[in-house]
């Protein structure tokens, strides 16, 4: 949950920064990536 709660403090803080906000979301996709959800559901790439 920290974690969680860190990406989106440095998204709020970070909103106008595209640089920043491009990290995040790499970030939370590498977050995502180690809790997979349903995998036959979920489309590679997306």
């Amino acid at each position: 949950m920290k974690e969680i709660a860190a990406f989106i403090d440095m998204a709020i803080k970070a909103r106008s920064d595209e640089t920043a906000l491009e990290k995040i979301k790499a970030g939370v996709r590498e977050l995502c990536s180690r809790f997979p959800f349903y995998r036959e559901l979920v489309k590679q790439g997306s």
